[in-house]
């Protein structure tokens, strides 16, 4: 599955590069909030020292601006992105994750479109 960026995304990633050093995985905006995905392990690093990165780009984008980390195996992204997540089942294309305390509607459309694009499943939440 390709991913298609809007003009919009694109000039985001290219603000994230600049003011971060560092090359996102994917941009997502929904609503009044851009989503940068990032290799987990550099996280810390996207955020900047006391959180100036963050600032930075929120000022630049105009929008609020949040850091997803992305690890390679699903589960792992799934309990980064889901705090409250207590398990994760997995049945062909369909991945139902269980959590303890419910999310934001936008929160969840932007982590389902995170599954879909980079582990290709579909998602689907339940109340632990």
């Amino acid at each position: 599955m390709t991913i298609k960026l809007s003009t919009e995304e694109f000039r985001n990633i290219v603000a994230f590069r600049k003011v971060t050093k560092i090359h996102p995985i994917d941009c997502l905006t929904n609503g009044n909030c851009v989503y940068f995905l990032v290799d987990a392990k550099k996280l810390g690093a996207a955020i900047g020292k006391n959180g100036s990165n963050i600032r930075m780009l929120s000022r630049i984008t105009n929008k609020q601006v949040q850091l997803l980390g992305l690890e390679e195996e699903l589960e792992k992204t799934l309990k980064l992105l889901l705090p409250s997540l207590k398990a994760v089942e997995e049945n062909g294309n369909q991945v139902t994750a269980f959590i303890q305390y419910p999310i934001s509607g936008k929160r969840f459309q932007v982590i389902k479109e995170v599954v879909k694009r980079h582990f290709k499943k579909e998602l689907k939440l339940m109340r632990y």
